[in-house]
């Protein structure tokens, strides 16, 4: 302890200081946090936190229109996705804030944690599809023409979660 004393008094504070620095950043990109660092990572097969969104929103609207595949003379959606920061901010706590064995750090975007992303981003947000079909009769039962139809409505809901129903999901 004097050693270190005299070292820092003599001058050796500025070296004390930057080694403090490189641990505290070293801390910062291996928790949570480190999704902030995420696009500054070159690694084989590394992506942007954007690049990984696109992936996830790609997967969705796909699963969207694979909703609306078929012959219908209405469609409706309600709802909204859940926020993506908050999306981004679960993710990070899951993965980061893990205390298992499989936790590792959110710098880094490869295609391991956008798998981890895609399951975060389906377990706050859930799409549901109902068909609903009108019988319209015919209008004039008298005369020989049937004129009447039917019509069919697809509604698509769309339901989302929360940061704080998440911290509850995931035992946070």
């Amino acid at each position: 302890v004097k050693e270190l004393i005299a070292a820092i008094a003599a001058g050796g504070w500025v070296a004390v200081i930057a080694i403090v620095i490189i641990c505290l950043i070293g801390v910062i990109i291996a928790s949570p946090f480190g999704i902030f660092f995420s696009g500054n990572n070159r690694d084989q097969g590394a992506v942007t936190a954007s690049a990984a969104v696109a992936q996830v929103m790609y997967d969705f609207n796909s699963k969207l229109e694979d909703l609306q595949d078929g012959d219908y003379d209405d469609i409706t959606i309600s709802g909204s996705l859940a926020d993506w920061p908050e999306v981004l901010a679960v993710f990070a706590v899951k993965v980061a804030g893990n205390n298992d064995v499989d936790a590792m750090d959110v710098a880094t975007l490869d295609q391991k944690r956008i798998k981890k992303l895609k399951d975060v981003f389906w377990d706050m947000n859930e799409l549901s599809s109902e068909v609903e079909t009108i019988d319209y009769p015919d209008s004039d039962p008298e005369d020989d023409v049937d004129d009447s139809w039917s019509e069919s409505i697809l509604h698509i809901t769309i339901t989302s979660k929360i940061a704080e129903e998440m911290k509850t999901q995931y035992h946070f």
